[in-house]
């Protein structure tokens, strides 16, 4: 931890966590400010060198996180799954929803039936608003088929969420917008923030 991290608990972190009473850590730590301009997430790959895919990712740049949270990257089939017979899918921000359903497992298996990658992640969002519970902000669902059809979509983003996608004859990698998906924290229906 940085002296300026450091001193940044011991000032706004610790004090909460003394009168928290019931309230869990990421429950605190959920409500504190953090800059817009900075990046706190995951980063993430998935890369095809003509002959089958690959996938790596980062974990867990949330900072104050939950002592032992190793987030859902490391948790294969939760955070990161690659088959190269059908595509590949990595989960970024919060992880631990599709910890619990096994969402980038849950993606690959839904194009390995025929499915879009557009197709899958809705799949995939459908079976998560099923869970109670949790954090269901702003989870983003990464996926491409073995082609190279890429879909990406953030659950209840509170503001636009960009990635980078580059293939072969692209003269440099291209900035684009995820789907944003609204869903209501106890289940219901899908419904794309326009």
């Amino acid at each position: 931890m940085s002296e300026a991290q450091r001193q940044k608990w011991e000032r706004d972190v610790k004090p909460l966590l003394d009168k928290r009473g019931h309230k869990s850590l990421v429950d605190i730590v959920r409500q504190m400010a953090f800059p817009e301009e900075r990046n706190l997430d995951t980063t993430i790959m998935i890369a095809s060198d003509g002959k089958g895919l690959s996938a790596a990712a980062s974990t867990s740049g949330w900072p104050y996180k939950h002592p032992g949270r190793a987030g859902d990257t490391p948790v294969v089939g939760a955070g990161l799954y690659v088959d190269s017979r059908y595509g590949g899918s990595c989960c970024t921000h919060t992880g631990e929803m599709s910890t619990r359903a096994d969402t980038a497992r849950f993606v690959v298996a839904q194009m390995e039936i025929g499915e879009s990658p557009r197709e899958a992640v809705h799949a995939a969002i459908k079976d998560i608003s099923h869970l109670s519970g949790g954090l269901l902000q702003a989870l983003v669902i990464h996926a491409i088929d073995r082609d190279g059809k890429p879909h990406v979509a953030a659950v209840n983003a509170k503001r636009p969420i960009f990635y980078q996608y580059w293939e072969e004859g692209l003269p440099k990698p291209e900035r684009r917008e995820a789907e944003r998906i609204s869903l209501p924290s106890e289940g219901g229906q899908i419904r794309p923030v326009l």
